[in-house]
């Protein structure tokens, strides 16, 4: 996967929502939004990311 860039568009990706659904960016498409994304080292030595977005 590429890097994003700021104010160009993002990949289209798609995560398990709260309610543990799917939820895709595409879904947002034409709307602004704003997406914060955590990665995180858990303790065996894996990694989580979390994405966070606002529309």
């Amino acid at each position: 996967m590429s890097l994003c860039e700021i104010n160009q568009p993002a990949p289209d990706l798609t995560l398990e929502g709260v309610s543990g659904n799917p939820v895709s960016l595409s879904q947002f498409k034409g709307k602004k939004t704003s997406s914060l994304f955590k990665t995180e080292a858990l303790s065996d030595n894996s990694t989580k990311s979390t994405w966070r977005s606002c529309a």
